[in-house]
């Protein structure tokens, strides 16, 4: 069947059926086109004829084909069944009926426009579907009719359909030089008032820009210029032609003028338009350039195979321009993969470092070191190894652990050794691999010097290369070295005077003044620094790093002059610099030390509190290793300071506050409800009682505790409880030792506890001691004076670790379900003969769950702690005083630590610790915020009875059997009871020996 006859049964099956489906199909289209072919024939005259019923039949088909189709796809339909119906010599498609018979061959007709018509609708078909084989017969087809009819129209189409062959096959060039010298023979043949002229200038535009990667574009800029220059502003098509000549350009300044007319003009501008003028957008203009990657971004598809690159390109963007967690939220979307997911996580990387910068949240800088690393194992680009080298540095500064800088420098050598020598950043490189070599320590600082003097040739930011050598000049403090670095300095600064280089050069002129003993080099120094701080943004992160450094100048100065203004002027900057929030946490805590200490020293409370305050505050933020490390005696420090400034409940804030950063964190509380608590503040600067009752905290004075003297009765008592316990000794060393034991119970009684007692007034019948520092490992709870009274016999004493556990409330229950763990014999540890003793107290008054000897294994015992409200265990316990945290239990196979015990889930209510020193802190830690008996009660255990120093099995079973007799109400045991049963317990055990307070003193209750 013909081409013809098969269109005819198309239209046939619709018009009749109501069928689309036959017309909607490709083949309808194919047929069409054939049909089309065969109707253009030659006349006897030579003149082209067209077969009018062909004609009239495709359009019909393609008005039909328009009828059906929804918008959006029909309209090159529409146009094409237009053209052909009116060749036809019809008005409109609508007229056309498929019983039309033969009118014969009709001359005269405007074939020309059928062609045309039908050149843009292969062009179309092959944007749609790539049908290389129809674009192919219809360029052959059209390059025939042009040889022998060159009409401009034909001319047009040509283009249009070789222009695209060459985009399907780059390779043959031939076809681009042949739409090239088309579009310009079509040029040629439209006269300059033509309606058209300006479309086939644009259409010749197109395709020279596309030859310019063949030879220059200067023919077709020239045109674009031409064609620029006499379009209105307001001619929709100037924004297309504008782009047309940016494509051409080569001037980047032109470029830049050309591109941002056509952003101007456009009303909304294209993807293309804002990819390339972002690419010339010069870097004075960082928040334009931001706005033009935002809007590439929003616009592009999300199967655009260029998203990935934009993404990522903003994304970088925004972390240069401060928006760090825009940044990580639009990569973590995003989930780039392919051949930019390496620059994507060396991107996040970074964007985590700036978050950090600007929150101090410390897993911001292992999130940017893990991704670095992701990046850095692929092993795409030399980059992504030094983005792994620069955050394991800035994590170093944070942290100071020192493998990251061990690692830092290995990787940073290895992107400077596979960096070629005209790599753009490896100047940068270079300069970053001498500042982790100075980190690593002062043997590094010559090599440092000779890595920056090497960065300096190449460097793209020689201002910035200068002041890098300047700084380790500097580091390294030879009188040469300095003279340099300050030349070097006011280089930088001329090229350029940033804050930074500007606070740099003050740096070097405050150290050289030091080494010279020359105060008009200090002089300079505090001038160049107080006008870096004038340029420096107030937003700035360097602002606080500037700060302490002019406040390094006053007080070098105020200790030449003594002039008061300096020093106060020195205060008023380290203050600023602790309240500066947008710099590193690390930079804000340095100065707040500082500030502290230089309070203390001039006796300023209001300044010491603010710098020691500051640093507490900000203590969270930094490392676990700073905490219980130089930070130990901040907290107390603080308090002391605060109670100096008259501001007791900020006092026991800072208590409280460091506390619970070595426990583990959490939310700080003071409210005690009715309860009076006693906190003890042990400082070198002061000593203090903070009394938090009902009516709020007030502070008492201690004038007679010193923290010198606290430290040296404490190893005195340690020493002597240890010898008492090693080995039997002759009766005059033992009363020797137990008299040390009682003049310590003395010392406390006179320069704590009675100065407290008679502050209180009236006495509760209740306190709650809650002691700092070395304090904790003696028993306050048993303090008495010599041959007179005692606390045992004001008050009945509990101990609160921190008063975080007033806010735990519970309701006190009868408790049934109780767990005896027995161990008598442990490897390595003597036998413990009273154990089985001590399971018969607690069941002359309960039925308790009994794991004995082999019985009592980690495993079991941890399952079975979750599974009772009471615990009681009779075994040996291991106490470190240097290293708390391997303190714990010894049961049958192991060593239940302090981390496993504050992981039992559940919510128990009271853990008996018979065992041996179960309630002693680390000599070297703050105070009692580690111990076995603290672990129990970060467990859940409302309360916990615990032990000072060793226990004598029989003492342990008649101290258990009188607390548990006490604790037994008939229903079950009451922890309630809990202290004033170990009160009671522990006066009846005086009673058999009161001379010898080893025997009875050691017990404690710890608890609400």
């Amino acid at each position: 069947m013909e081409p013809l006859a098969r269109l005819a049964e198309r239209l046939w099956r619709f018009t009749a059926g109501g069928d689309p489906g036959p017309l909607l199909e490709d083949a309808a289209v194919d047929e069409a086109q054939a049909v089309i072919q065969v109707a253009l024939r030659t006349g006897p005259g030579g003149d082209e004829v067209l077969d009018r019923e062909a004609v009239a039949v495709v359009a019909l088909v393609h008005w039909c084909r328009y009828t059906v189709l929804p918008k959006g796809k029909c309209e090159g339909d529409y146009l094409y069944s237009r053209s052909l119906a009116q060749a036809a010599g019809f008005d409109h498609p609508d007229q056309i009926t498929v019983g039309l018979k033969s009118g014969g061959e009709v001359a005269g007709l405007d074939t020309v426009q059928v062609v045309a018509e039908w050149a843009r609708q292969v062009a179309a078909r092959f944007d749609a579907s790539g049908d290389q084989e129809v674009l192919d017969s219809t360029v052959d087809h059209l390059r025939a009719r042009i040889a022998v009819r060159p009409d401009p129209r034909l001319l047009d189409a040509f283009v249009s359909l070789v222009y695209r062959q060459f985009l399907a096959r780059p390779d043959r060039v031939w076809l681009l030089e042949e739409a090239v010298a088309t579009a310009r023979r079509v040029l040629a043949l439209t006269p300059e008032d033509d309606p058209l002229r300006d479309a086939r200038t644009y259409a010749f535009g197109a395709v020279l820009d596309a030859r310019t990667r063949i030879s220059p574009p200067g023919e077709a800029v020239e045109s674009l210029r031409a064609l620029v220059s006499r379009t209105a502003d307001d001619d929709p098509a100037l924004p297309d032609y504008l782009l047309a000549l940016g494509r051409g350009l080569t001037d980047a300044d032109e470029t830049y003028a050309v591109l941002s007319r056509a952003m101007e003009v456009s009303p909304e501008p294209g993807l293309e338009l804002l990819v390339r003028y972002v690419g010339v957008l010069p870097s004075r203009e960082p928040e334009k350039v931001l706005d033009v990657r935002r809007a590439i971004v929003a616009r592009m598809p999300a199967d655009h195979p260029d998203r990935p690159m934009h993404v990522v390109a903003l994304a970088d963007l925004l972390c240069l321009a401060g928006h760090p967690d825009e940044a990580i939220g639009m990569l973590r979307s995003a989930n780039v993969e392919g051949p930019w997911r390496a620059r994507a996580l060396s991107v996040l990387s970074s964007a985590f470092g700036a978050r950090f910068e600007k929150r101090g949240d410390v897993a911001d800088l292992d999130d940017a070191v893990a991704h670095a690393r992701e990046a850095e194992g692929m092993g795409v680009h030399v980059t992504d190894q030094a983005t792994l080298g620069l955050a394991l540095l800035r994590r170093f500064e944070h942290l100071r652990v020192r493998a990251d800088v061990e690692e830092a420098v290995r990787h940073l050598r290895e992107v400077v050794a596979r960096a070629p020598e005209d790599y753009p950043e490896r100047s940068s490189w270079l300069s970053n691999l001498a500042a982790a070599l100075a980190f690593q320590g002062p043997e590094n600082v010559d090599e440092a010097v000779d890595l920056q003097r090497a960065a300096l040739p190449g460097a793209v930011n020689r201002g910035e290369a200068l002041s890098g050598l300047a700084v380790a000049l500097v580091r390294r403090g030879r009188l040469a070295d300095l003279d340099e670095a300050v030349t070097l300095l006011r280089e930088a600064v001329e090229t350029a005077p940033t804050p930074v280089r500007l606070c740099n050069l003050g740096e070097a002129l405050r150290v050289n003044a030091e080494r010279r003993n020359d105060p008009a080099l200090l002089n300079e120094a505090v001038g160049v620094q107080r006008e870096a701080l004038e340029r420096c943004a107030e937003g700035a992160p360097e602002r606080a790093w500037m700060l302490g450094s002019l406040a390094s100048s006053l007080l070098d100065r105020f200790a030449r002059t003594h002039h008061p203004r300096d020093r106060g002027d020195a205060v008023t900057a380290l203050r600023a610099a602790v309240d500066h929030t947008p710099a590193p946490v690390t930079e804000r805590s340095g100065s707040a030390m500082r500030l502290g200490r230089l309070g203390a020293e001039i006796g300023d409370a209001e300044a010491a509190l603010a710098g020691f305050g500051g640093v507490v505050d900000l203590l969270p933020r930094l490392a676990a290793g700073e905490l219980l490390g130089s930070w130990q005696s901040l907290g107390n420090d603080a308090a002391a300071w605060a109670v100096s400034a008259g501001r007791p409940d900020r006092a026991l804030d800072l208590v409280e506050r460091s506390r619970l950063l070595l426990s583990g964190g959490g939310e700080v509380s003071l409210d005690v409800g009715d309860r009076t608590v006693v906190v003890i503040n042990v400082s070198r600067y002061r000593c203090d009682a903070l009394l938090a009752g009902p009516g709020g905290v007030r502070a008492v004075p201690l004038a007679e505790l010193d923290h010198a003297e606290v430290a040296a009765r404490a190893h005195v008592f340690l020493g002597a409880q240890a010898r008492l316990e090693s080995c039997s000794l002759p009766l005059p060393e033992k009363a020797t030792l137990v008299g040390q034991v009682r003049e310590t119970l003395d010392w406390l009684w006179r320069t704590v506890v009675s100065p407290v007692l008679d502050a209180l007034g009236p006495l509760p019948s209740r306190i709650w001691w809650s002691p700092t520092r070395l304090l904790s490992v003696l028993p306050l709870h048993a303090a008495g004076a010599l041959g007179g009274e005692s606390v045992l016999d004001r008050v009945v004493s509990s101990y609160a670790g921190s008063l975080r556990m007033f806010a735990r409330e519970g309701l006190e229950r009868p408790c049934r379900r109780v767990l005896v763990v027995a161990v008598p014999e442990a490897h390595g540890l003597p036998a413990l003969l009273g154990v089985d003793d001590e399971v018969r107290a607690v069941r002359q008054v309960t039925t308790p769950t009994v794991l004995r000897g082999s019985e009592a294994t980690l495993a079991a015992v941890t399952a079975a702690l979750a599974e009772h409200d009471v615990a009681h265990f009779a075994c040996h316990a291991t106490q470190s005083l240097v290293d708390p945290v391997e303190s714990g239990i010894v049961l049958h196979d192991g060593r239940l630590g302090l981390a496993a015990i504050a992981a039992v889930p559940g919510g128990a209510h009271l853990a008996f610790l018979s065992a041996c020193r179960t309630g002693v802190g680390a000599v070297d830690l703050p105070d009692e915020a580690l111990h076995v008996a603290a672990g129990f009660q970060a467990a859940g255990f409302r309360h916990v009875v615990g032990t000072l120093w060793s226990v004598e099995d029989q003492s342990a079973a008649e101290f258990t059997a009188a607390v548990y007799a006490r604790l037994n109400d008939g229903t079950g045991l009451d922890p309630a009871r809990t202290a004033v049963a170990v009160h009671e317990a522990t006066l009846s055990a005086r009673e058999e020996d009161p001379y010898d307070p080893m025997r009875w003193a050691q017990w404690f209750h710890s608890g609400p």
